[in-house]
């Protein structure tokens, strides 16, 4: 598969949302649990799109009081790559 994913990250103090357009034309699934990896790590809420379905996103979860990311259905708030 590939596409051009809609990345759209809230800075650290919530004041505005920066849009990015990232186009992935080899192993798709492997660089979007990449970026959405690395949007954990670094603590940014974000949500990405492909065309204008949602496909995943990172968040701080209140219930484990980690930062979680989401690719699809899988879920995971340890660096596994979204293998949880």
């Amino acid at each position: 598969m590939s596409g051009k994913i809609i990345l759209e990250v809230m800075t650290h103090c919530e004041a505005e949302v920066i849009v990015k357009e990232i186009e992935v034309k080899e192993d798709f699934d492997q660089e979007i649990k990449k970026i959405l990896e690395k949007m954990r790590k670094n603590k940014f809420q974000s949500v990405a799109w492909l065309k204008d379905k949602y496909i995943g996103g990172t968040w701080f979860d209140l219930n484990t009081f980690k930062w979680s990311a989401e690719y699809l259905d899988k879920i995971w708030n340890e660096e596994e790559n979204g293998q949880k």
